[in-house]
């Protein structure tokens, strides 16, 4: 979730389009996975809220998108 939350403390707008989270987040997974590390599921709204964060970076990161999503956030955190 960490990772998956990168773009939202990133000062200023987030390129999406030149990041490498997606390749990071997913090798870090498969390490853990691998690695014997998940002995139980993650809880059903953890692990949906990850897929929304993830499916959302890989549209912007489609549309090479510079987002500052801590600016349109700051109201509300």
């Amino acid at each position: 979730m960490l990772m998956s939350g990168e773009p939202l403390r990133h000062q200023g707008p987030y390129d999406f389009g030149s990041s490498d989270l997606f390749e990071r987040v997913f090798d870090r997974g498969r390490a853990l996975f691998l690695a014997d590390t998940f002995n139980q599921l993650p809880d059903p709204a953890t692990l949906f809220l990850h897929r929304k964060f993830m499916g959302t970076f890989m549209l912007c990161r489609r549309l090479r998108a510079k987002v500052d999503l801590g600016g349109i956030l700051a109201a509300y955190l």
